[in-house]
């Protein structure tokens, strides 16, 4: 995904890592960084989401044995840290300080700074898979999965 500048892209590779390249740069200079490995875990993380201001990027944090919660990490420090220690699919509100992500059947908003964590809306027995705010922050595009089954009897009959 495109930097909100449209200077850079953030890309990634699953189950490997994420990578910035700067397209500013002719092709044959361009050297992809690699973000760094998230502190105490055997893992990386995934990128979904570029802050509004251009100075932090949201994701999945992900270790050997799983999903292990979302992490930022900071272009200025070059440093990841844990925001949650669950959840997917985070997506920065306009004020780049507040993420919203889902877990299970519920959509959370989390506070990068405070490291407050609050629900905002459960679907069960619906599964959460995303919830991206418009622009403006004023509408939530929310996406959830819907598992239905039909049951059907059927009578044999007897002569």
């Amino acid at each position: 995904m495109w930097s909100p500048d449209g200077a850079r892209l953030v890309y990634h590779i699953a189950d490997v890592n994420s990578f910035i390249i700067d397209r500013n740069k002719p092709w044959a200079a361009q050297s992809r960084q690699v973000l760094p490995r998230p502190s105490g875990l055997n893992g990386y993380l995934l990128v979904n989401s570029w802050s509004p201001d251009g100075r932090q990027l949201a994701g999945d944090m992900h270790q050997l044995s799983g999903s292990a919660g979302i992490g930022v990490y900071s272009l200025e420090s070059r440093q990841i840290r844990s925001v949650t220690q669950m959840g997917r699919n985070p997506r920065w509100l306009r004020d780049s300080r507040r993420l919203l992500f889902v877990h299970s059947d519920k959509f959370y908003l989390a506070d990068t700074q405070s490291g407050r964590v609050r629900e905002i809306l459960a679907m069960a027995p619906r599964e959460a898979i995303l919830a991206v705010p418009s622009p403006d922050d004023r509408w939530i595009y929310l996406n959830f999965q819907v598992t239905e089954a039909d049951v059907w009897q059927m009578s044999l009959g007897h002569d």
